[in-house]
């Protein structure tokens, strides 16, 4: 399990390093139109970024079931359970 954490990390790691890539290059053409050059660019990082988050989603889908959750997915749980109605104040 480790290793698969550990490649996890690793990923998310290189995902976020190519979006910090990919949002300085938004940074640099400050509002002006991509040349052709630019936008196969921009879509070469939007691959990147999409092919990353695959890996790892493709990791996650992969471990046991008796995996705990991860701890957002418990936060998530908790939220959607519902709760009687208070009932309305006493006069």
């Amino acid at each position: 399990m480790s290793n698969a954490n550990e490649r996890v990390r690793a990923l998310s790691e290189t995902r976020a390093r190519v979006w910090s890539e990919a949002e300085g290059f938004l940074a640099d053409l400050k509002g002006e139109e991509m040349s052709v050059e630019q936008a196969e660019q921009w879509t070469r990082y939007n691959e990147r970024i999409d092919a990353l988050a695959n890996e790892i989603e493709q990791i996650h889908s992969a471990r046991p079931t008796s995996a705990k959750p991860p701890r957002s997915a418990k936060l998530r749980r908790r939220r959607s359970v519902t709760r009687k109605p208070r009932s309305a104040p006493s006069r």
